[in-house]
């Protein structure tokens, strides 16, 4: 049943928190994307122009002479009372709003009206969510424990094997996977497993052996992907872990367009978990959610393909380049949620995990807002919540970054690499409960994970003075090297006096930079650490920057 937070004659109000005008912009980007509105342009100018004003504070100025100014393009001398157009749109709006959320509005979490008597408009706030969302959960609350873990059936799902002859083409296949991997994970009584694609054997059998022992998952969902030109297909085959019987298996052919592959992974999300879970207790209804701009666009869903490709560990020229053509892409598709999310995350990475690290102040204001785009117009966006988390958390804003994580874990408790990365945040924060049981929750959910994923545990050795730990577990350096890993590496190598690796290391990475150190420790401050964390990691990095001082006067 729905509850109210406000009733229908309640106006905006200035103390409004900046959450509910989030969640009020996005119902308004929702109403007018509706075909009710989307071919009305005064009615959507009007609509978006005393909505914005009453979210601003400026209710009062919500006048018929105001509207016919601002909406109408009437002249200074426009009689309200004379030409009627404000009332008469008004009333139009009325009944056109009536009808949206008698039909595809039926469920919207806000009401917007526009009581009569009066141009501005009133919110009410509903609850009416399938399921009920944890209430200010706790982050460790948000994650599986192994005794939840046991209760649904595991499914692992191994990355398509690329069949197709063009060079270059394993993004597809590893994309594709990731986005079947994002449908399952909608349905809450599995528990899904995504397997890297270096997880192989010589054998089905050897493969679902392997699994059964290490990952405890009853279930694999494997099948492979040939791509070529316009044309793909795709085989995918469910079996039972243990013994090798295959429950499903389907071959699927289809044109190559966002429509057909997004019709694809919920076809095969629905298929698997029809029959998995349907002995287990009751099926989810599954929400397939609204992506503008990917599903009409091919270079907008390649891009997306491309995002999960990198595994949040891009290197700088994939970074510009993907960031650049995101851009163009959200320019032409407005509304294209996961893409202001996937341009917020590269600029936070941009600031935060490269060296030249480029401008602090621009790369997170960038991020931030478009963070914030994104999920106004998909208040659902998992992603869009996790962007968020990186740029708040980047900004020194710790508090607001983790009620952010709690929203975006709360949508999708089973994305590994946002547990990890906030494994990692939480490590820099000192918080070991909570980094070490997201950490493990990370690994329970992926196989053979990003080498990144170390960070956080590394990141507590550290803290705890295990110098010869760090320098153990973190083999090599190279240019690619997660900076987390330079970081520490770095420090660890001061602190046991071994300033030569130390330099030479530099010299590997550093591209004859005398000052990469300096730019290095630069980005780090951008991770929020104790204050212990960062005493130590100075008094490691001392030792080195003195040598390369030295060098310098030689």
């Amino acid at each position: 049943m729905a509850k109210s937070k406000a009733t229908a004659d309640t106006p905006a109000a200035p103390t409004m928190s900046e959450d509910d005008r989030d969640a009020v912009m996005a119902q308004l980007n929702r109403i007018l994307a509706d075909k009710l509105f989307s071919e009305t342009t005064r009615m959507k100018r009007f609509l978006r122009f005393v909505t914005e004003e009453a979210l601003a504070g400026r209710a009062d100025r919500l006048k018929g002479y105001t509207i016919g100014l601002e909406v109408f393009d009437r002249p200074e001398d426009f009689d309200p009372q004379g030409d009627t157009i404000v009332r008469v749109q008004a009333g139009q709006l009325r009944r056109r709003l009536d009808l949206y959320y008698s039909g595809a509005g039926q469920d919207d979490p806000i009401r917007l009206t526009i009581p009569k008597g009066r141009y501005a408009p009133s919110f009410e706030f509903r609850s009416i969510a399938p399921e009920p969302e944890p209430e200010a959960a706790k982050i460790l609350q948000l994650i599986d424990s192994p005794k939840a873990r046991k209760l649904r059936p595991g499914l692992a799902v191994l990355t398509l094997d690329n069949l197709s002859d063009e060079a270059g083409s394993d993004y597809f296949a590893e994309g594709l996977t990731a986005e079947i991997v994002s449908a399952l994970v909608q349905f809450r009584h599995i528990r899904v497993v995504a397997i890297r694609p270096n997880v192989s054997g010589t054998s089905p059998a050897i493969k679902t052996r392997d699994i059964v022992e290490q990952y405890d998952a009853e279930f694999v969902l494997s099948g492979s992907v040939r791509r070529a030109g316009d044309v793909f297909r795709v085989v995918v085959n469910l079996i039972v872990a243990e013994t090798g019987q295959v429950l499903f298996g389907q071959t699927f052919d289809r044109v190559y367009s966002p429509d057909q592959l997004f019709d694809l992974q919920e076809s095969i999300a629905s298929h698997v978990v029809a029959v998995i879970a349907a002995p287990f207790g009751q099926i989810n209804r599954f929400n397939r959610r609204s992506q503008v701009g990917r599903r009409s666009s091919v270079p907008a869903y390649e891009a997306v393909l491309r995002f999960y490709d990198m595994g949040m560990s891009p290197n700088l020229e994939q970074a510009k380049a993907l960031l650049e053509d995101v851009r163009q892409l959200t320019e032409e598709f407005t509304n294209f949620s996961t893409g202001y999310a996937i341009r917020a995350l590269l600029h936070v990475y941009l600031c935060a995990q490269c060296v030249p690290n480029g401008d602090r102040r621009i790369n997170l204001d960038a991020a931030r807002s478009l963070a914030r785009r994104s999920t106004q117009i998909d208040p659902q966006n998992a992603l869009g919540y996790f962007a968020r988390v990186q740029a708040l958390y980047h900004d020194g804003e710790v508090e607001k970054a983790d009620r952010m994580a709690e929203r975006s874990l709360a949508l999708n408790p089973n994305d590994y690499l946002v547990l990890a990365y906030i494994a990692v945040t939480e490590a820099f924060l000192g918080r070991r409960e909570t980094s070490e049981a997201l950490h493990e929750s990370a690994l329970n959910l992926v196989g053979n994970p990003p080498p990144w994923f170390d960070v956080a545990p590394l990141t507590l050795a550290f803290a705890d003075s295990q110098f010869e730990t760090v320098d153990e577990r973190i083999e090599s350096i190279d240019e690619d090297t997660p900076l987390g890993f330079v970081f520490l590496k770095l420090a660890a190598l001061g602190h046991l006096g071994r300033v030569d690796d130390a330099l030479a290391i530099l010299d590997r990475i550093g591209k004859g930079d005398p000052d990469y150190l300096r730019k290095a420790i630069i980005t780090f401050d951008f991770w929020q650490s104790t204050p212990k964390l960062h005493a130590l990691a100075r008094e490691g990095w001392a030792p080195v920057i003195a040598a390369i001082d030295a060098r310098k006067d030689a």
